[in-house]
């Protein structure tokens, strides 16, 4: 999952959260942590380059 990170937000904190509140069974296997969507030219997310991020 990508997870767009609010400024001085940690990617452990989004992990932890999910934890707490979430059954494991929902829970994301991996996070993603970016600081920016990318975004199309028209402004929607671009899905693409989050699943060429996804893959780093």
């Amino acid at each position: 999952i990508i997870v767009l990170l609010a400024e001085g937000q940690l990617p452990d904190d989004i992990e932890q959260t999910c934890t707490h509140q979430l059954p494991p069974y929902w829970r994301p296997k991996r996070f993603v942590p970016v600081f920016k969507l990318p975004l199309t030219e028209t402004g929607k997310p671009d899905r693409a380059i989050a699943k060429l991020l996804a893959q780093k």
